[in-house]
């Protein structure tokens, strides 16, 4: 595995690849390339840094979307590790338009689950592909902030979902 730095807006982000060249993370902007080195030799001891330009047309569409530009990513993911279950609720997830949100009920029911809530929270919670995955974009039935497993928790999910709604709502 193999990774590279991303530069946004908000900080300095990070793309994970397999050998496949198919994306298997992605860390969430943060505020200098130390605290990011550190994250990334945490979750991913295996990768080594890359600065071979890794998925170029993602990386600009990670950029995009934190300048307020752009929310749509296009690429192959790593799901091998993923049970059949796991796979249907992350691309049922990948479907819910920027600038929206919904419950985790409604996504286990798109998923084909629909008495599956609780589960479909865990793997949300073990999502390792924010942005792409959109898993921000899922909230508690009551329409609370829960669950992120973001280094700032639900504060950057509130952000993000915030950041939508400024920029892509409607689009």
């Amino acid at each position: 595995m193999l990774w590279r730095k991303v530069e946004t807006a908000w900080g300095v982000a990070a793309l994970v690849v397999d050998d496949r060249q198919r994306l298997a993370g992605l860390v969430l902007p943060m505020a200098n390339l130390s605290l990011l080195t550190d994250q990334m030799t945490t979750r991913w001891p295996q990768a080594q840094r890359s600065d071979c330009d890794l998925l170029p047309q993602l990386a600009g569409q990670v950029r995009a979307y934190f300048a307020g530009q752009a929310a749509a990513f296009r690429t192959d993911l790593a799901l091998d590790h993923c049970t059949t279950f796991q796979r249907f609720v992350l691309q049922a997830c990948r479907q819910i338009p920027a600038g929206e949100s919904i419950t985790y009920g409604q996504l286990a029911a798109i998923a084909g689950s629909p008495r599956a809530a609780r589960a479909v929270g865990q793997v949300m919670a073990a999502n390792a592909i924010p942005l792409v995955v959109p898993c921000h974009r899922v909230v508690g039935s009551d329409g609370a902030m829960v669950g992120f497993s973001a280094s700032d928790g639900i504060a950057a999910k509130q952000r993000l979902l915030d950041h939508e709604a400024r920029f892509f709502a409607g689009r």
